[in-house]
């Protein structure tokens, strides 16, 4: 047990893994968890710790000692004796033989309720795989294992992680390989195609005199042409067949719209662009500036890069588009009377679109052949708000029958998460429009 780094370095060096150095990598202590027990928590206490040092624990120690840090998660399986805990105590009494204690049985109560105690901790577990070590540690250290029993185990049925925190189960990961390719490109062609006949249809109902010959702007177009083409290479060479799915996102989706109103010269369809990425790019802009100033994403829109999945250059140089598309658009609409009135409920129906379509023809998560991660897709919020997201009205119907969630989300996440970007980006818009200061500098 005092050498438990050389296991987990034999492990890292025979599979070729490591904790990434990227500087954007704040949830290391979502790639590693070491279980210690602790004589420190009574018996039936488990407590989650996100990083720190070894606490007199000589396997953690080590740990920290092979592997170069002391940011990885923890959880902590209490064995303290329970008397050592009454009376104002907080842990055993001077003198305590430690090593006897530790190598000793349990007694009769507490091998009784090992079968409760393993359970209990296999939910934690699950919990800390399926929703990471923030949220793993909020229920985690607010619970113990007679509370847990009380309030979810009286039948002494084994209840998910999703049931535990009130929600249905979600999805099982879905393993997609290579020779998925044609029906996952299947999927994704067939999602564009759909949603360029959507957006047609809703200019022709909304802006059907929108058509504008001088809105043309070719080097733009072409910019966010071949900026699309690459994302989309670079991240399925770097990534393989499942990355396709997430080209369904609607920011991806919104910098298609984009080439189509240039090349149809029609300002209604950036309008739509620009509402459909309002609320998560100005996220973004918050999350940057927190992140500078204080080395911390206050948001969560930010957070998702730094997944062990996501730290390739593909994913984090072609995610620039959140922080240039808004002033890109700005630039192209300012003199040709900025984001059109109907904007925002041609968004509705686009974005209400896409989480149907994802949440019917794509995973949650996913699994690929080689690799016991699981990747966390949950393409446009298809079947629950995005986790790092921690506004609890979006996350009210998670994983709930898609009849009852997607209409939730079409109502509640557009009111929410775009209603006042999209007042913000209007207002700027108008702004642009009648500040004498621009004229002649948009075209």
């Amino acid at each position: 047990m005092n050498c438990s780094g050389t296991a987990v370095r034999a492990f890292m060096q025979s599979h070729q893994w490591r904790l990434k150095k990227n500087p954007l990598a704040l949830n290391r202590q979502d790639e590693l968890l070491v279980i210690t027990d602790d004589v420190a928590l009574p018996f039936g206490e488990c407590r989650f710790k996100a990083k720190g040092g070894p606490g007199g624990q000589n396997g953690i120690r080590d740990i920290i000692k092979c592997v170069g840090t002391e940011r990885f998660a923890r959880l902590r399986i209490g064995v303290g004796a329970p008397h050592w805990f009454v009376g104002g105590n907080s842990g055993a009494p001077s003198g305590t033989a430690m090593d006897k204690f530790v190598l000793g049985r349990f007694n009769g109560d507490e091998q009784a309720a090992m079968t409760d105690l393993l359970r209990y901790t296999n939910e934690l577990l699950r919990l800390y795989l399926h929703r990471g070590v923030a949220l793993a540690t909020t229920y985690g250290n607010s619970m113990d294992l007679q509370r847990y029993l009380k309030q979810y185990d009286a039948s002494h049925t084994t209840p998910s992680s999703e049931v535990v925190l009130g929600m249905p189960s979600s999805p099982v990961p879905v393993q997609i390989s290579q020779k998925d390719l044609p029906r996952v490109i299947a999927i994704v062609v067939f999602g564009f195609v759909a949603v360029s006949l959507l957006a047609l249809r809703l200019n022709n109902f909304f802006a059907a005199d929108g058509h504008n010959e001088s809105f043309s702007f070719p080097k733009v177009k072409m910019f966010i042409g071949l900026y699309t083409m690459m994302l989309v290479f670079s991240r399925f060479y770097e990534h393989g067949t499942y990355v396709l799915y997430e080209m369904l996102w609607g920011c991806n989706v919104s910098l298609v719209l984009a080439i189509m109103a240039l090349s149809l010269s029609n300002p209604f369809l950036v309008g739509v662009a620009m509402v459909t990425v309002s609320g998560d790019h100005l996220l973004w802009y918050i999350d940057t500036l927190s992140f500078v100033l204080t080395g911390k994403f206050i948001t969560g829109a930010m957070k998702y890069l730094t997944y062990p999945e996501n730290r390739s250059f593909s994913k984090t140089f072609f995610a620039t588009h959140h922080w240039w598309f808004l002033p890109v658009c700005f630039y192209t609409t300012t003199a040709h009377g900025g984001m059109h009135g109907s904007s925002f409920m041609g968004s509705c129906v686009l974005t209400s679109f896409l989480a149907a379509y994802c949440r019917a023809f794509t995973p949650f998560e996913v699994r690929v052949p080689g690799s016991e991660s699981i990747l966390y897709l949950n393409v446009n919020g298809g079947y629950a708000f995005w986790r790092d997201i921690d506004i609890p009205l979006l996350h009210l119907l998670d994983h709930h029958h898609p009849a009852l969630y997607i209409p939730f989300l079409s109502i509640v996440g557009n009111l929410v998460a775009n209603g006042f970007p999209h007042i913000l980006i209007l207002g700027i818009s108008l702004g642009f429009q009648h500040n004498p200061l621009l004229e002649g500098i948009t075209h």
